[in-house]
């Protein structure tokens, strides 16, 4: 996994969106330390969300594919899991 971009005692969370355009537009990905969950929570206001959710969503995708992260699916929905 890349470096973080900050970390609390419960999570690490990784950055996406736009620094320069106001209202700012961003999306916060939370990777639970201790079981691996992942939330992604939007920010309040801004423009251009799909272009960030598809770059979240393309992290995640490549993620997979270099085996660091892995999905696991329950009856009660789908969950990304750190590996």
């Amino acid at each position: 996994m890349p470096k973080q971009d900050e970390e609390d005692e419960k999570n690490y969370i990784y950055r996406f969106g736009y620094q320069y355009r106001i209202p700012q537009t961003n999306i916060n990905l939370y990777i639970n330390k201790k079981d691996g969950r992942i939330t992604i929570k939007r920010g309040n206001f801004g423009y251009g969300w799909d272009e960030v959710e598809n770059v979240v969503y393309e992290f995640i995708k490549n993620e997979i594919k270099k085996k660091n992260l892995y999905l696991k699916t329950n009856l009660n929905g789908n969950e990304f899991i750190i590996k």
